[in-house]
């Protein structure tokens, strides 16, 4: 891989004073700084089997990753932080190990929000892949919350209630997820919304239909036994933040031990959008859940990018987990309110990229993958290799492979889960989200899920 950029905004400020940058010896050692010690991947509604890809934002085209404009706010922050880079961003041979996450003292303490929950991992159980993950497969020890996707906001107030499926299936999936998860320890939520949601949100969060909506949503926690609700409007413009707001107003005057989650874009360091209303969001949602994974885009300006990086590389690759959880943490959104994402499929890029921080040439395919087919149609050692910056493992070959014809396949594994648990565990975050379990799923086997509980519920 060439030279890289260290282009963390915590750590261009921290060697802008003078500070010593926090590295990491290896993937099991601590995260250290000059002398100090810390603790030890919606985007997609479907893949090849049923997920269609979302495209970032071009990396310097002023737009959020599905997010409204942020306006002059947003702009300022961007043009301060090119100019802390400017001074400071340094280039590092490419064996060099990248800028570690800030150090615990670093992050927000939570003093305002909801009452803590403790570290969750929520997996996303979406209903159309109940044909290939039933309900009894689900490896319980890795969650504290199982989210089913998804409930349809509809115009009128009310919600669709197939979960993908039909008017019959639908509530019996509901039903069976919801007696499986308390027998087993888990939280259900309902999750509402999905891809393209904001238009059927904004009808039926108006004035005339508010109360409508709401009550519907408690209709889901009384009928199911739903503990709580997941809010997945997408995109969340700054406009639509006071109805989020609302929502959980009305929703705990009528349930006040209903549990609250939001799931929320990732960044683009280039341009960081106004995340200015989120510490209000935060203060009445138990998660601020931010879906940090499809996170590469062909949009011109960017290079090769990895599904789901805990660290990013430089401007034509300005998406990663800390990258993001900085912006948000920098708005004064708390750490222990905030989660991050991964995800149970990857990204396939076609020739002539073989790897990350590539030109895309004539590239002209990025298509997601199952976790299952990765290993399925894909895996090999010999393919496998590791980005040291990025922290996470890529699939490499010379000819198009496999049933998408991929030449770079970036996707998350047991190793990248121990990273990013140490990287959770140092900034005192929350915990993470998992989009979407069943797509890991095959002949009795999860493997990823297994990852999922070692690295974070051990």
């Amino acid at each position: 891989m060439p030279g890289l950029a260290l282009r963390s905004r915590r750590a261009a400020r921290a060697l802008a004073a003078g500070a010593t940058l926090c590295v990491a010896a290896s993937l099991a050692s601590a995260w250290s700084c000059g002398g100090q010690s810390g603790g030890t991947g919606d985007g997609v509604e479907a893949g090849p089997e049923g997920a269609t890809h979302v495209d970032a934002a071009p990396p310097d085209s002023g737009a959020d990753t599905g997010s409204e404009n942020p306006g002059t706010g947003a702009e300022a922050d961007a043009m301060a932080e090119a100019e802390v880079l400017g001074d400071v961003a340094t280039d590092v041979p490419a064996e060099a190990t990248p800028d570690a996450p800030p150090d615990a003292t670093d992050a927000t303490d939570a003093t305002d929000g909801p009452t803590p929950l403790g570290t969750w991992v929520m997996g996303y159980y979406y209903g159309p892949d109940q044909s290939i993950y039933p309900v009894s497969a689900i490896e319980w020890p890795a969650l504290t919350h199982v989210a089913a996707a998804f409930y349809r906001p509809q115009t009128d107030g009310g919600l669709d209630e197939t979960l993908g499926l039909d008017a019959t299936a639908g509530p019996a999936l509901a039903t069976s997820l919801v007696t499986a998860a308390h027998a087993n320890g888990v939280k259900a939520i309902a999750s509402i919304g999905g891809a393209s949601s904001q238009a059927a949100f904004e009808q039926a969060t108006a004035a005339g239909t508010l109360a409508t909506f709401v009550a519907n949503l408690g209709s889901l926690l009384t009928t199911y036994g739903y503990d709580g609700i997941d809010i997945d409007w997408e995109p969340l413009a700054i406009a639509d933040q006071p109805a989020v707001l609302a929502i959980a107003s009305q929703l705990r005057a009528a349930h006040p031990g209903v549990v609250l989650t939001i799931a929320v874009n990732y960044t683009n360091a280039n341009f960081i959008p106004d995340l200015s209303g989120y510490p209000a969001i935060a203060a009445v949602y138990d998660q601020v859940n931010v879906e940090t994974y499809g996170m590469a885009s062909l949009s011109t300006g960017w290079k090769s990018w990895h599904t789901s990086a805990l660290h990013y590389a430089d401007k034509a690759t300005p998406a990663a987990i800390d990258e993001s959880i900085d912006a948000y943490l920098d708005a004064g959104v708390p750490s222990a309110s905030l989660g991050f994402g991964v995800s149970a499929y990857g990204l396939c890029y076609g020739t002539p990229v073989t790897g990350p921080d590539e030109e895309l040439g004539d590239a002209q395919t990025l298509t997601d993958v199952s976790y299952a087919n990765i290993f399925a149609s894909y895996y090999t050692p010999a393919a496998r290799q590791w980005d040291p910056l990025a922290a996470v493992p890529y699939l490499s070959f010379a000819t198009p492979t496999g049933p998408d014809a991929c030449t770079f396949i970036t996707y998350d594994d047991a190793q990248s889960l121990a990273g990013k648990s140490t990287y959770l565990q140092a900034t005192k975050l929350g915990g993470i989200i998992v989009w979407r379990i069943g797509q890991a799923y095959s002949s009795g086997q999860n493997p990823l899920l297994d990852a999922v509980a070692t690295s974070f519920r051990p």
